[in-house]
């Protein structure tokens, strides 16, 4: 799927090999979008990123989010800070649903889980199983997957943990 983000503050999703191509409102002041063929995320003007997930949209993040990417199974967005956090908004989705179906006076929002060894995160690029962060400070932190050495560490390596991928000539 290509995901295309118009003038008029349309999403538009083009479906190779199908050749089919749907079309849906997105969010105000919608700066961003990423996705896949399971979920898409919009990062609007404010900072707040909403989801969809089989037809229902929901707030993934109500922070100040500055940036964003997704791989095939999760959302990453920069926070204040430069701090990043990841989540899969499927799961996101399910869990807040199934607790307002059990207490929903209680339901609350979870807390952001934190990629591990990264701050001063400005942008992310991201692929299907592994992302990449460049800092204020001009480095490029990737975690991820990585058995094809395709976090640029010089390893054959998957990692949780954002470690520096040295770039040539620094």
């Amino acid at each position: 799927s290509l995901w295309l983000h118009t003038a008029d503050g349309v999403l538009l999703r083009l479906r190779f090999g199908a050749g089919s191509a749907t079309r849906e409102a997105l969010p105000a002041d919608t700066v961003q979008v990423v996705g896949n063929d399971d979920f898409w995320c919009a990062r609007q003007r404010g900072g707040e990123v909403t989801c969809q997930v089989r037809g229902a949209s929901f707030a993934l993040l109500r922070d100040a989010a500055s940036a964003m990417a997704a791989t095939a199974s999760e959302v990453c967005v920069v926070l204040t800070g430069g701090v990043v956090s990841c989540r899969d908004p499927r799961q996101v989705q399910a869990l807040r649903a199934k607790a307002r179906r059990a207490a929903p006076e209680e339901a609350s929002e979870d807390t952001d889980p934190l990629v591990e060894g990264l701050s001063g995160a400005q942008t992310l690029a991201a692929d299907k199983t592994h992302l990449c962060a460049l800092t204020q400070d001009g480095q490029v932190l990737c975690w991820g997957e990585g058995w094809r050495g395709q976090l640029g560490d010089g390893s054959a390596e998957s990692h949780k943990d954002a470690r520096v991928a040295p770039l040539p000539g620094r």
